[in-house]
């Protein structure tokens, strides 16, 4: 079941593309319900770690947007044993990976929730400054596939979803 994934990419929630790939992947999702009619919310902020109907699920991507490392669709139908060390999660071809720039668009949200804030914006910018050489930090010498935040923010992620 492999399906145009690249809508998750898209910046603008209100463009056809978007709507059309939330829209089929809602689709699918009603098809992986459980016993109270909820499936798991890959929006940005549930992150799989909640369940609601599919139409609460469609509400919470429009407005948050897609989890974009969530590539493997494991809670909607997908086979997990057929996962591999080229996996898009893990892994990217290029030098700056999806998964870096997915860290840049977190950074951005910090950023402009801090500049709403009068009385942080001055204590903003060194942590914005470290935070921005970490995500061009390698992992370890010669990894040019995850950078050190990368890293910590997914390990931090397995943690609170295992609490």
């Amino acid at each position: 079941m492999t399906t145009d994934r690249i809508w998750i990419t898209e910046r603008n929630r209100n463009s056809p593309a978007f709507l059309k790939g939330l829209h089929n992947f809602i689709e699918i999702a009603k098809n992986h319900v459980d016993s109270d009619g909820k499936t798991y919310c890959p929006c940005k902020k549930c992150a799989n770690g909640r369940r609601y109907d599919p139409s609460t699920v469609k509400d919470h991507v429009r407005d948050f947007g897609f989890l974009q490392s969530y590539q493997r669709w494991v809670h909607h139908g997908e086979d997990y044993s057929n996962f591999s060390a080229t996996d898009p999660f893990w892994y990217s071809n290029t030098s700056t990976s999806a998964t870096n720039f997915e860290m840049l668009d977190a950074i951005d949200d910090v950023v402009a929730e801090q500049n709403t804030n009068e009385e942080c914006r001055t204590n903003v910018d060194p942590e914005i400054d470290v935070l921005m050489a970490e995500v061009n930090t390698e992992l370890y010498p010669g990894c040019s596939w995850m950078s050190s935040l990368n890293f910590l923010a997914k390990l931090m992620h397995i943690k609170v979803m295992n609490k």
